[in-house]
């Protein structure tokens, strides 16, 4: 119970306040914005669905290169993948700093169609053409998918069949 005091004709009244009330009434605000998609990853509450952006089956992403926004390019038909990516997304390509504002020390990984290739230079031997998708796995994420010697991240290239 909670001790609420209000003034009353120049007095002033305690009186107690169940805590079950207010947790009634922040589970009933919780409910009406999830059922309203306000709460993220609770939007299936009483059949709400939420539908992705016009002409996207996924939200776009600055770690995603599809081959949509590369064949948007007139100028990369005949480019590399390491041209693509110098061009679109060149924070792929630079160190990435880490909390405390230091940099790690090495390129990201490159992996292309779930084989480990080496560094970025290897994009060099790519053409555009072939490329689906490029996705940048972040430092934090790529030791997990890819091991130790992705600390760095990783470039993942995925190949039209």
């Amino acid at each position: 119970m909670r001790a609420t005091s209000h003034a009353v004709g120049g007095r002033t009244r305690t009186w107690a306040r169940p805590v079950l009330w207010t947790r009634c009434r922040c589970l009933t605000i919780w409910l009406v914005g999830a059922n309203t998609g306000c709460v993220p990853g609770h939007s299936h509450v009483r059949g709400f669905q939420a539908t992705p952006r016009q002409g996207s089956a996924e939200p776009h992403s600055r770690d995603v290169l599809p081959r949509r926004e590369l064949a948007a390019h007139p100028t990369l038909v005949s480019a590399t993948a390491y041209d693509a990516i110098a061009g679109l997304r060149p924070e792929y390509l630079r160190p990435f700093a880490v909390a405390g504002g230091r940099t790690l020390p090495s390129p990201p990984l490159v992996i292309v169609d779930g084989n480990v290739r080496g560094g970025p230079e290897t994009l060099r031997s790519i053409n555009v053409a072939m490329v689906a998708e490029i996705r940048f796995v972040r430092p934090a994420d790529a030791p997990i998918r890819y091991g130790a010697e992705a600390r760095s991240g990783a470039i993942v290239v995925t190949s039209v069949p």
